[in-house]
């Protein structure tokens, strides 16, 4: 029993301070791996570059325990060749696989996250440089014992026989690579490890060390014997206990010392985290630590401690004025206090009083923070659309960093963001969003809308229709985007659009002007009024420039109102509607297959001309081959008709040529041409214009009725011709 104690005594004598404890996590992202460290608090920390990757450091803490149970659960090793975290060390190492950097950064007041991005690091990125090496340890930590359960036989020991004998198990030898890198670094510190060896059973023991953990020992004996904590046994006295049994072998008992751990943190190194050159900290992101529920009562003393005794303000507190004004959602007044702030902390102000004043900013500070902190992610999100291939596959800590906001911000920018997500195609994560506010007990026509969008592509879409229907009832931005998405939605089914919907369109254009969705109103007001047949209503909007129509919009409306009137529209309705747009006549960079469809029906109308003018816009294909054959037919340009031909091989081209060959005075080619497509009519007019006789009479009729008919063609021929040649008989003789 004395045994023990004094062997546990002696661990607790002489092991480093009490463990902080880290877990650590990591998972694949969208263009990066991350790492996260989470402690209870998070500490002060560095971070550097180390042979094979980086490493985060945390000079207040001797003894680390990190737990690494899950670090590899979600990613591959692309990127990421290791991450270690040795108890006993205060380090922790990530080594790369790639040509790749990390950059680090807080996230509230437990982690560290570290992401790891390909390519190399911009010029601003931090902690890029050598981390270098670190303080040598404590002499308390300088032997950390792993002990064996029974007493091992010991060589004698000069200084006392009475005193229990206490050895270190030698290292697991699957550990020994780990502690002695080949690649090591080297530095006049405990990290130099280019003459560590690590210590064997077969080696003589170190009388040293051994008596220095002796002392140590008897040390604290005599401490816990003072204390009452032990009892003195002569050591001469006959143990009467029964003989302990013979324990089992113990196979993963090391000796892992403060030394060993200091080497090997020099492996130790970065974990994933999320901030990268650009990231924005998420200390100057966390609208919730802005304010609390004083609210107002927060401003007059803000303002008064911003302001120096000398009557000048101090850009600091400036700022802080600034953020409570943003934790209230006064963007306009956190604008104003931002100019008295430093020049860089100007920007990111003015761009999150533009999102929540405006739901939007055109500032580019938040661009690429999908790549950082869930903080900066979700500020992104805020800023405008994106496309879900830019976020991270996992929304959660986005997310979750929306519900701590403010009730009075999540009523706010709750739609906006649940909006941002539906249009992403992520429904799922938009109806969370929406849920943020709703389980507060607060619902709004923006979020009544944005939930009727999301349930159109569900099973409950008539009742989503029907409560879009009612959000249309007004002459607010909600009514103009509830009339809007029926517009689309309809579009988007092939269905006509309710008349109403048109009908009440543009006293919403008209209410929302200046807006994005009076611009998009008007233009799905322009395709319903089309697909009703509005032909001539759309043609004078398009025509007349009172709608706020988008530039970029206008040659899709045109192309899309000549499409249905060339298909759908009387001559006339067709015709205004073709004349209207002269710009829109061959423009070849427009959809072809409309050209060639006005071209054609063009040439149906008889309008060679005009149908020539969409002849250049035309592919040299075999269907714009035989248009611009006809066109060029009816304008007698008969050679340039036949090339367009060339290589044609299809009845309709067939039948096309010999009418070309007719026209142009090449009777032969044409009887040979019309012979050959079986149109004998055609055919025999042309040998009769080509005075090809011999050959009308071989012809074979394929009915009786033309039989008959060819033979009573045949003897008219023959009776007309032998009288021509008695009369020219005639005339020689006379």
């Amino acid at each position: 029993m004395i045994r023990c104690l004094a062997v546990l005594l002696a661990i607790l004598a002489a092991a480093p301070a009490w463990a902080v404890q880290v877990s650590v996590r990591a998972g694949e992202h969208n263009g990066f791996t991350r790492v996260v460290l989470e402690f209870d608090e998070r500490p002060d920390w560095t971070a550097g570059r180390v042979d094979g990757g980086y490493a985060v450091r945390f000079p207040k803490i001797e003894n680390l325990s990190a737990d690494m149970s899950r670090a590899f659960d979600f990613i591959n090793r692309n990127r990421l060749a290791d991450i270690r975290g040795r108890d006993g060390s205060n380090e922790v190492a990530v080594l790369l696989a790639c040509e790749c950097y990390a950059t680090f950064g807080n996230y509230r007041d437990t982690l560290i996250v570290i992401d790891i991005r390909d390519g190399v690091p911009g010029e601003n990125v931090a902690y890029q440089s050598p981390l270098p090496p670190g303080p040598s340890l404590s002499p308390t930590a300088v032997f950390d014992l792993a002990v064996t359960l029974q007493a091992p036989v010991a060589p004698p020991l000069a200084r006392t026989e009475n005193i229990p004998t206490i050895i270190a198990a030698p290292p697991d030898r699957e550990r020994v690579p780990r502690l002695i890198e080949p690649d090591m670094p080297s530095a006049p510190t405990v990290h130099d490890a280019g003459n560590l060896r690590v210590a064997s059973s077969q080696d003589p023991p170190d009388q040293e060390r051994i008596n220095d953990a002796v002392d140590i020992v008897a040390a604290n004996i005599a401490r816990a014997t003072t204390q009452g904590l032990l009892q003195v046994i002569d050591p001469q006295m006959k143990d009467t206990r029964e003989p302990r049994p013979e324990p089992e072998e113990i196979a993963n008992l090391s000796v892992d010392t403060a030394i060993e751990r200091a080497v090997a943190s020099a492996f130790d190194e970065a974990i994933a985290s999320r901030a990268t050159g650009n990231c924005i900290s998420p200390d100057d992101l966390d609208l919730t630590a802005w304010g609390d529920e004083s609210g107002l009562a927060r401003i007059g003393p803000a303002r008064a401690e911003a302001t120096k005794e000398d009557g000048t303000l101090d850009p600091e507190k400036m700022r802080d004025l600034a953020h409570a004004y943003l934790y209230l959602g006064f963007g306009a007044e956190a604008r104003s206090v931002a100019d008295h702030t430093l020049s860089s902390h100007q920007p990111l102000i003015r761009a999150m009083a533009d999102i929540i004043d405006n739901g939007a900013t055109a500032s580019p500070v938040f661009a690429e923070q999908f790549g950082c902190s869930p903080l900066a992610g979700l500020w992104r999100a805020l800023a405008g659309p994106f496309q879900a291939s830019e976020l991270p596959r996992d929304l959660s800590g986005l997310l979750e960093a929306f519900s701590a906001f403010p009730l009075h911000l999540r009523i706010h920018l709750g739609p906006i963001l649940a909006e941002r997500l539906r249009v992403a195609g992520l429904p799922e994560e938009s109806r969370i969003a929406l849920n943020t506010v709703i389980r507060a007990g607060n619902s709004t026509t923006q979020q009544a809308l944005t939930s009727a969008r999301l349930e159109l592509t569900g099973t409950r879409a008539d009742a989503a229709r029907a409560r879009l229907v009612a959000l249309t009832n007004g002459t607010g931005l909600t009514a103009g985007e509830a009339l809007l998405e029926l517009l689309n939605d309809a579009a988007a089914r092939g269905v006509d659009p309710d008349p109403k919907w048109v009908d009440d369109a543009p006293s919403l254009i008209r209410a929302l002007r200046g807006t994005d969705v009076a611009s998009q109103l008007a233009s799905s007001m322009l395709r319903g009024a089309i697909a009703l047949d509005r032909f001539d209503e759309t043609r004078r909007s398009l025509t007349e420039s009172k709608l706020p129509l988008n530039p970029d919009d206008m040659p899709a409306l045109t192309d899309a109102l000549l499409d249905a009137a060339v298909e759908r529209a009387d001559d006339a309705r067709f015709l205004r509607a073709e004349i209207a747009f002269p710009n829109r006549i061959a423009s070849s960079d427009r959809d072809v297959g409309l050209n060639l469809r006005l071209a054609s029906r063009l040439l149906d109308l008889g309008l060679f001309e005009r149908a020539d003018l969409y002849a250049g816009a035309l592919p040299p294909d075999a269907d714009a081959g035989l248009l611009l054959a006809k066109i060029d037919l009816r304008l007698g340009r008969h050679e340039d008709a036949l090339a367009h031909l060339d290589g044609v091989t299809t009845e309709a081209a067939a039948v096309t040529r010999a009418e070309i060959l007719a026209t142009a005075g090449r009777a032969a080619e044409a009887a040979d041409a019309f012979f050959a497509v079986a149109d004998e009519a055609r055919g025999r007019q042309n040998a009769m214009r080509a005075a090809q006789w011999d050959r009308l009479g071989l012809q074979e009729t394929t009915t009786r009725a033309e039989n008959d008919s060819n033979n009573e063609l045949l003897r008219m021929i023959t009776s007309r011709r032998a009288a021509l040649e008695e009369l020219l008989t005639m005339s020689a003789e006379m």
